[in-house]
């Protein structure tokens, strides 16, 4: 459970960034976790050496499923990123429509939900928002990403490394 609180929706409505993170190590060990970052960014022609790019972090509840077995895998890692959050009207209008003690959380679906794409061999994955407010729930589809099965998907199967 992810309560939204004053200073998270503030930084979600002024970030310029907003990356999304799936089942991803953190620099502070080898614990996984899954976040929201909102980046507001200094301005480019700054001369103020005290003006910097600053992030805010909300660690989320997330899930990825596969359309292939429609269940939750833990072996999946994600990754999306809206480079210029202001200008994408969906993501403007989650941010107009959040509020403080929402509930906020992150659904990713990998694979192919038809035939075509397979034909074509290419992977459709998708990031959905999801938003609890009381008994309502509202959900948002952020971004959908279609490519072959390379780095450049948004849904990877995790592979461990070795000790």
């Amino acid at each position: 459970m992810t309560i939204i609180d004053k200073t998270d929706l503030t930084a979600l409505r002024k970030a310029d960034s907003v990356c999304f993170d799936h089942n991803v190590r953190t620099s502070r060990g080898p614990e996984r976790g899954s976040y929201i970052r909102a980046i507001k960014r200094a301005p480019f022609d700054s001369t103020d050496p005290f003006e910097q790019d600053i992030t805010h972090t909300i660690a989320v509840d997330s899930r990825a499923f596969t359309y292939d077995y429609a269940s939750d895998h833990d072996n999946l890692t994600a990754f999306g990123m809206l480079h210029s959050a202001q200008v994408t009207e969906t993501w403007r209008t989650v941010v107009a429509l959040l509020r403080v003690g929402d509930d906020v959380s992150l659904v990713w679906a990998a694979g192919n939900s038809n035939g075509y794409l397979t034909e074509a061999g290419l992977h459709r994955d998708e990031l959905r928002f999801i938003v609890k407010r009381g008994e309502r729930t509202m959900t948002f589809h952020v971004m959908t990403d279609v490519c072959p099965n390379n780095s450049a998907r948004m849904i990877k199967t995790l592979t461990y490394e070795l000790a």
